[in-house]
């Protein structure tokens, strides 16, 4: 068997890698596959959070193959409650991996809240996100354990816990259940990543394919011998530009929009993601 070890089952990223590695492993997903494995079925998906007891984490990596660190809180009270909740979790995490020797490479997710610039600048999630890269990083010199950091931006797409810090999906629920959203929200400006192409690009370094960058302040520069990873393909634009188009996807029908939305584009990937959450507030009404 093939263990996959997956950190934080109910993020964001977790839920659709989790749903995308399902469908490989059940031989529903035809087009992907795991190169380590000759047969789908000998992959196996462990799962854990914050919560895992010490003996089950150390069980969890003696026998993991590949260790994908979602686990996090996007919101806490303060400082220390970033670090109690993130911090010390990926300590333990790598502690674990260490004391059993396992080299296992460990892809973690990180943000751009970790380069504590502009309006990221004196985060206290991004503080701490900064220290998880350190440790990964200087743990993984000191091991030889193959580390991919991701600093993802804002992401988009299906299946956003409540709750979570992700802005599109929280204006998607608000325009949905007519909930006002206030006037300087309009003014963000959004780098913004849609879910598929960041399980697609998980998926590729899985198999060994990794698009390494560093960064020029925020912006993204491919770079071979870069520190981080990154998703290829990202749309720039502010959060007004996307309370426009979702105002006109609660006014429209679906047959209307459908026929003029070319597939793969940025606003059909905006509306399917709007759609998700308008039917889910729906049924949960």
């Amino acid at each position: 068997m093939y263990q996959i070890l997956i950190t934080g089952p109910d993020t964001f990223i977790g839920r659709n890698l989790i749903l995308a590695l399902r469908a490989i492993q059940s031989g529903k997903d035809r087009i992907h596959r795991v190169e380590a494995v000759g047969n789908p079925a000998e992959i196996e998906l462990v799962t854990c959070d914050q919560s895992v007891p010490l003996e089950e984490l150390e069980e969890h990596c003696r026998r993991a193959d590949f260790v994908f660190h979602l686990a996090e809180v996007t919101k806490a009270k303060d400082m220390d409650d970033f670090m109690a909740k993130n911090f010390k979790f990926t300590e333990r995490l790598e502690d674990a991996l260490c004391r059993l020797k396992n080299p296992c490479p460990v892809v973690f997710a990180s943000s751009y809240h970790a380069t504590l610039l502009g309006r990221y600048a004196r985060s206290p999630y991004g503080e701490v996100k900064q220290a998880e890269e350190l440790l990964l990083n200087t743990v993984g010199k000191l091991t030889n354990v193959h580390t991919v950091i991701f600093r993802f931006p804002d992401l988009f797409g299906r299946l956003c816990p409540p709750g979570d810090a992700a802005v599109v999906p929280a204006l998607c629920r608000s325009i949905a259940e007519d909930l006002p959203i206030p006037e300087a929200v309009r003014k963000l400006e959004l780098e913004l990543v849609y879910m598929e192409d960041v399980v697609e690009t998980l998926l590729d370094v899985l198999n060994g394919l990794e698009r390494r960058c560093r960064f020029d302040e925020l912006a993204v520069v491919p770079d071979p011998a870069g520190k981080f990873c990154y998703v290829p393909r990202s749309y720039r634009l502010t959060a007004g530009d996307v309370i426009d188009l979702l105002e006109r996807f609660k006014k429209l029908s679906g047959q209307a929009l459908e026929s003029v939305l070319a597939p793969g584009s940025f606003t059909h990937r905006l509306y399917l993601t709007y759609l998700s959450y308008a039917r889910l507030g729906t049924a949960q009404r």
